[in-house]
């Protein structure tokens, strides 16, 4: 699980949202992206793994949205481990 927390907290009914938690996408997360994705389809991937609604989301701050953006394509940046180079 991967934490944000949002330099301005998002206003929610009653409650405030200040900050997001996301899980590791799993294989389910992947095949429901396009093959090239979109800048919208990443940001309904980030909504699906922090569990929440797509307003959140629509409601971050350009520097939270940007560090949400850092943090799931980080999911995509890890490659398979091929061990020491000699």
């Amino acid at each position: 699980m991967t934490k944000v927390k949002l330099k301005k907290p998002i206003a929610f009914g009653s409650e405030t949202i200040s900050e997001l938690t996301f899980r590791e996408p799993k294989a389910l997360d992947m095949r429901m992206l396009p093959l090239k994705p979109t800048t919208g389809d990443i940001l309904d991937l980030a909504t699906r793994l922090a569990g929440q609604l797509p307003s959140t989301m629509n409601d971050l701050s350009m520097e939270d949205y940007q560090q949400v953006m850092g943090v799931v394509g980080g999911f995509f940046t890890s490659g398979q481990e091929t061990g020491e180079a000699s």
